[in-house]
């Protein structure tokens, strides 16, 4: 199963179901958690309220499930979804590339700086509709040919809804020759 989405055991989602999954090119998204309860409060208070020390127990809590996905271990660098300039300069730090840092710490997989870069600003996915949402994100971002070539990259971001920003980070961390691309976040809304 591609998107991780929880399901009854053996069947496959609608959107990963047949031909559909060969034009994906984020090879699967596991989550740590869903999308809900204490997790979606957390990330809450950790994105909007400035409160960049709670990385360090989210992402320690990631490492923890990270361990459950043995699919993870042909992977050998991990890729933080960037923030534009000006979402960083107003959050004051990039929540996904700290929860990258804390499960560095703990795997020992290389944290790459610089392989994708938020190339415009675009409005927060979170606020727009499911076909908004793909089309919001095309061509934002680029990635470092140098950095990422034949190199098989585990993206890490804090929530997937649609799996569009994670899609879309895959695409040109492939189109600049990275080998694989997998994804994995702290939450994914079921």
């Amino acid at each position: 199963m591609r998107c991780g989405k929880n399901i009854d055991a053996g069947e496959t989602c609608f959107n990963c179901r047949g031909s559909k999954s060969r034009k994906y090119k984020c090879s699967f998204i596991r989550s740590a958690f869903v999308y809900e309860g204490v997790i979606k409060a957390a990330l809450r208070e950790y994105k909007y309220s400035g409160k960049d020390y709670l990385g360090k127990f989210l992402g320690k809590w990631m490492w923890s499930e990270f361990l459950r996905h043995p699919e993870f271990r042909e992977y050998e660098a991990l890729v933080a979804i960037p923030l534009s300039r000006s979402k960083l300069r107003k959050r004051g730090f990039n929540q996904s590339l700290l929860l990258a840092r804390v499960l560095s710490r703990y795997t020992g997989l290389p944290v790459l700086s610089g392989a994708v870069t938020k190339t415009r600003d675009t409005p927060s996915q979170a606020l727009l509709k499911r076909e908004e949402r793909k089309t919001n994100i095309v061509g934002a971002f680029s990635a470092d040919r140098e950095v990422v070539a034949g190199k098989k990259i585990i993206l890490i971001d804090d929530v997937a809804t649609t799996g569009f920003t994670l899609e879309e980070a895959a695409r040109v961390l492939k189109k600049a020759g990275a080998r694989k691309v997998c994804a994995y976040v702290l939450a994914r809304e079921n």
